[in-house]
Formats: C-alpha cells, sequence, structure tokens
C-alpha cells in the first residue's frame, strides 16, 4: 500500500513474519524507514492515506467474552502524529478519506446482522452519518468521487466482482463495470473521477 503525503514522502504499511505493522516514510536513498508509528493486528494489510490523513482498521477483542472481536478504525495525523480510535466495537473494513477529508467511508459486516453495508463517518468524531445496506455478498474498497457525492465499490460475489457507483443523495446503485471472474485489486479514484 504504497501513497504518497502532501510532502511528498513515499509511505507504506511494513509488515513481515518477524517485524510489527508500522506506517514507514521509505527513503528515496535506500537509507532504513523511518517508522511513524505502529499498526495493530489487522485481518488483512490495509492502509489509506490523503493529504496528512491516514486510516485503517484494527482488530480488537472484548476483554471478557474474548470471542467477541470488533474491526475498529484508526485515524493518524501525519503532522502531528497523533492517533486515535474513531469508532469503539465496530465491524469495518477497509476505510477511506474523502477528497476533503471530511468524511470517511467504510464497509460495515457482522454476518449475524444481515447484508454488508457502506457507512459514511464524520472524520473529526467518527459519528457514523448514514448507513446503505447493499443486497449483495461482500463489498470491498469503497472509494469516494471528487466530489463526495459518489462511492465506487467492489461488490463481489461467487460469480465475480463488479465495480458499482452508489449516489449518496438518491441511495441509487449503478454498475460502472459488469461482473467478471477477472481478479481486482486495491480501487482507486483520482482527482479525474478516473477508476484505476
Amino acid at each position: 500500500f504504497p501513497f504518497t503525503d502532501e510532502d511528498g514522502r513515499a509511505l507504506a504499511l511494513r509488515s513481515g513474519y518477524d517485524v510489527t505493522p508500522a506506517l514507514v516514510v521509505v527513503s528515496s536513498t535506500g537509507a532504513k524507514d523511518q517508522v511513524l508509528t505502529s499498526v495493530g493486528i489487522q485481518r488483512e494489510p490495509y492502509l489509506f492515506v490523503r493529504d496528512d490523513l491516514a486510516v485503517w482498521m484494527e482488530n480488537r477483542q472484548h476483554s471478557r467474552y474474548t470471542n467477541l472481536r470488533y474491526s475498529d478504525i484508526v485515524l493518524y495525523e501525519l503532522g502531528s502524529g497523533r492517533k486515535r480510535f474513531l469508532t469503539e466495537k465496530g465491524k469495518y473494513f477497509s476505510p477511506a478519506l474523502s477528497f476533503d477529508r471530511r468524511q470517511i467511508v467504510a464497509v460495515e459486516q457482522d454476518p449475524l446482522a444481515g447484508p454488508p453495508t457502506i457507512v459514511t463517518l464524520e472524520t473529526s468524531s467518527g459519528k457514523v452519518l448514514n448507513r446503505y445496506p447493499q443486497n449483495t455478498q461482500a463489498i470491498s474498497f469503497p472509494r469516494f468521487s471528487a466530489d463526495g457525492k459518489t462511492v465506487y465499490f467492489y461488490d463481489r460475489s461467487y460469480k465475480g466482482i463488479a465495480i458499482n457507483a452508489l449516489e449518496l443523495a438518491s441511495k441509487k446503485v449503478t454498475t460502472v463495470r459488469d461482473r467478471a471472474a477477472e481478479a481486482l485489486d486495491y480501487l482507486q479514484v483520482t482527482a479525474e473521477d478516473k477508476l484505476v
């Protein structure tokens, strides 16, 4: 998950068999990476950076009932080094910041509660703004459009992966790319609203 911050530094999630996961600045000279902060245990390695903010999800466990597990959203401010949990006891995956960094979009998936849901949250507080349940098997990599009015996401099923667009105001979902068995990786939306 390489990203560039607002200062042009290359940032990445470093993890490995004998390495604690961390958000690092990758050296352009080949020197040792500069560790910015540690990243907790994740079900899958994941990181999203927009300008001076980074978000990811970390697995948490109930202090008494060890079978209760959560996936909460963490926000990290690159400039100040401040890290905080935005959610508590959630089931969130694939968080991503809007272009203006005021909102976060994520997938909320609790198999016992029903189908996956696209959720928008306030970046400053973690407050849930809206929930958009989707009648599908799985969702991944939701991303805001440049104007923040649409969310693009992968709609996954046994028949393959489709790219859909959710208009937030109308809750209307349209297919941008038909379902296919082709493997797709990390979805990104450019400032010109191009999907890459």
